[in-house]
């Protein structure tokens, strides 16, 4: 359950929380559901400086920062489970 600020953030759609499809297995636990936030211009930024040559790194490595994930983690996302933070985070549809 969501806390005070969770709510408030969620609110104002500047963070959501998700359920998974398929939860993953992290070395901290299995993960069920993530509290996403928009993707800011510094994660793209961080990323483009780790991928330089590769969109789809570049995008992938913003999410993972976005939702709280590691990138190992996040690479474990279902399809579906994907498509739901990037529509959130990136504004996408």
């Amino acid at each position: 359950m969501a806390n005070e600020a969770q709510q408030l953030q969620e609110k104002l759609g500047s963070s959501k929380t998700i359920t998974l499809v398929e939860p993953i297995d992290t070395p901290n636990g299995t993960v069920t559901e993530l509290t996403l936030r928009r993707v800011r211009v510094k994660d793209f930024k961080r990323a483009a400086e780790q991928y330089p040559d590769n969109a789809v790194l570049q995008e992938a490595q913003c999410l993972a920062i976005a939702s709280g994930l590691q990138s190992e983690d996040f690479d474990e996302l279902a399809w579906e489970d994907y498509s739901q933070v990037r529509q959130f985070c990136l504004g996408t549809h």
